[in-house]
Parts: structure tokens; C-alpha cells; sequence
């Protein structure tokens, strides 16, 4: 069926000459700014589960839905749930998570997976005070020549993959800590800090990238769609 907008074959294929020279024009930009940045060519792998380097696992106290209804306050509680917090809640029992950062001014920061559901689908950072569920697992970074949001990133493109986690196979910490991360290092083998930053200062651009692409693959399959070859 055509639409109201139908275009002739000899219509699409000059706008879609358009569209083609528009990714080209975008993918030799990218080329150009971040050819170089994300190449790994010296790396060691570090596993989840190293003392020496994270602290990987579930919170001390680990509250449930139930328990934050019966509670109700203003930090988030996190799950399963891949969009954001379940509930907001409040124990005077028990602190929420970096309660420091509100009260002491300190700025640690943690980042949590969703063990359940679509395990790992939910990988984010906090910064400030919060609650989990059994469902909700945490990393801490020890070592100081980690960068957390390398770490954040890597793990949001590849923890799925490589722990090949799916709803019947979830996510649990004792999975997670055998996990090998790969980090950049100098020539004298020590953590590269500054190429981790770099790499994550730059991975923004890389989902900009995929924005961009996206939207001109959409834009040629509407060209597609509206092709009327009676016109």
C-alpha cells in the first residue's frame, strides 16, 4: 500500500544517494576522531572477583519491595527492574548505600547490576545513597588505577556476552566474580589509567555514533517504504 508520501523509484534513489553520502560523511568523522582510541594493544585481564583490585558481590543488607512499602522515604530502591528503582524507602535501621556521600560529604561510587529478568541489562552508576534487593549485585572499586567509568562502560558492552547470561542462566555474583575485564596497560605493565579515560570519555561518542547511524537507516527504510513504481 503507498502512502501520502510516495515518492517515484528515481526520487528514491537520488535521496537515498543523499542519505548514503550523509552516513559515509559520518562514519570518515568517526574514523578520523576515534580510529586510534579504543585499540587495546597492550591489556591485562583482571577478574571481577580479585580482592586486590574490586570488591564484587551483593549488599550487607539486602531489603525487599515488601519491606520498603512498610518504609517508605526517599531513596531509591534498586532491583531486577531495568528502568530505575521499584520503590523509594527509608530504614533508620539500616543505611542505605553511600549514605556517607549525603552525610560526610565523601564521593564513593558503586556500580550495580540486575541479577534477574534480563540479567545485566540494567548496568549503572551510583553516586548517591540507595538500597538493593537479593536481585541487585555491586561492584566496588579497591585499586585507584581502575577507572570507573571504563569499568562501567566495558561492562555494559560486554558482561552479557561473556557470562552468556539470559533468563535462565541469571547473573549472580559468584558468575560475575569469574569474569576477566580487559584494561589497558603501559609498557611496564602497570594499569594505564589515562587510556582508560580516554576510552571512556570517548565511548559517548561512540553511542552518538550509533544514534546517528540508526537514524539514516531508519531514513532510507521510510525511503524504501514510500517507493510508488506506478508514479
Amino acid at each position: 500500500m503507498v502512502n501520502g508520501n510516495a515518492i517515484s523509484f528515481s526520487e528514491f534513489i537520488e535521496a537515498s544517494d543523499t542519505v548514503n553520502k550523509d552516513i559515509a560523511e559520518i562514519l570518515t568523522d568517526a574514523d578520523r576522531t576515534l580510529g586510534d582510541v579504543f585499540a587495546l594493544e597492550n591489556f591485562i585481564e583482571i577478574e571481577l572477583g580479585n580482592k586486590d583490585y574490586f570488591k564484587t558481590g551483593t549488599a550487607s543488607f539486602k531489603t525487599t519491595v515488601k519491606h520498603a512499602r512498610l518504609h517508605p522515604g526517599k531513596y531509591p530502591l534498586f532491583s531486577s527492574q531495568v528502568d530505575g528503582p521499584v520503590e523509594f524507602m527509608e530504614d533508620s535501621e539500616h543505611l542505605p548505600l553511600l549514605i556517607k556521600n549525603e552525610t560526610e560529604a565523601q564521593d564513593e561510587k558503586l556500580i550495580s547490576w540486575n541479577i534477574k529478568g534480563d540479567p545485566c541489562k540494567d548496568i549503572r552508576e551510583h553516586n548517591k545513597p540507595f538500597y538493593v534487593t537479593e536481585n541487585r549485585g555491586l561492584i566496588s572499586i579497591i585499586d585507584n588505577n581502575i577507572d570507573l567509568y571504563y569499568l562501567l562502560y566495558y561492562l555494559k558492552e560486554h558482561l552479557v556476552k561473556l557470562g552468556n547470561f539470559k533468563r535462565s542462566d541469571e547473573a549472580h555474583a559468584g558468575k560475575v566474580k569469574s569474569i576477566k575485564i580487559k584494561f589497558p596497560v603501559k609498557d611496564n605493565g602497570e594499569l594505564d589509567l589515562v587510556k582508560q579515560q580516554d576510552v571512556a570519555r570517548n565511548y559517548e561518542k561512540i553511542l552518538d555514533l550509533r544514534k546517528n547511524i540508526n537514524a539514516k537507516i531508519i531514513e532510507l527504510k521510510e525511503l524504501l517504504n514510500n517507493i510508488d513504481v506506478f508514479k
